[in-house]
């Protein structure tokens, strides 16, 4: 059972504030930047909108500490981060899953990790240096990818085991009407901390 659920990463994404009513019993934290924060703060209240167990929590993943004091590390802990990780250097991927090993006791991992090339450089399309390009022009470029067979050896000397990995053209393709043409080289994982 879940009581905490820490998004990271969410952008401009709603889905923090969507699943509010559906899990009123678990507290929802979202840890994104501070820029990004005050604007969903500012449109949040001036739209009237106010959950109790919703929490806007600015952090800058690059360069703070990723925690707020005043969560529960005691508490079953889901930890969500979409789209995230392949922004990020190995190292402070690291940092980041060292830390929540080292303060949560009970925290699952969901997330989502692109897969790299032959020249080791993380891609998200195969073939297709479009994506990576305009990144880049846009100050956005991929920092870390991984083979999916390699993502265990990675998890575990940092506290947690892999439990699963889900391509997300399987998820894509198996919707209604999909016509996903390319393949992509995103994948989504579970993990769970060691215990």
């Amino acid at each position: 059972k879940i009581s905490t659920l820490l998004v990271l990463g969410s952008g401009f994404d709603t889905f923090s504030l969507r699943v509010t009513d559906q899990f009123p019993k678990i507290k929802i934290w979202e840890l994104d930047h501070p820029a990004t924060q005050l604007v969903k703060k500012i449109s949040f209240e001036k739209s009237g909108i106010k959950k109790e167990n919703f929490v806007l929590h600015p952090v800058d993943f690059f360069h703070e500490a990723l925690f707020p004091k005043d969560i529960q590390f005691e508490e079953s802990t889901l930890v969500y981060a979409e789209g995230l990780f392949m922004y990020l250097s190995e190292q402070k991927i690291k940092e980041h899953l060292f830390s929540l090993s080292f303060n949560f006791k009970n925290v699952y991992l969901l997330f989502t990790f692109i897969e790299v090339n032959l020249q080791g450089k993380p891609i998200f399309y195969d073939n297709n240096l479009l994506v990576n390009s305009y990144l880049r022009v846009k100050r956005e470029p991929f920092l870390w990818g991984i083979q999916a067979t390699d993502l265990k050896d990675f998890l575990k000397p940092l506290g947690f085991d892999l439990m699963q990995i889900i391509s997300s053209n399987f998820v894509l393709k198996s919707m209604p009407g999909s016509k996903l043409k390319k393949t992509i080289r995103e994948n989504i994982a579970l993990a769970k901390l060691k215990t």
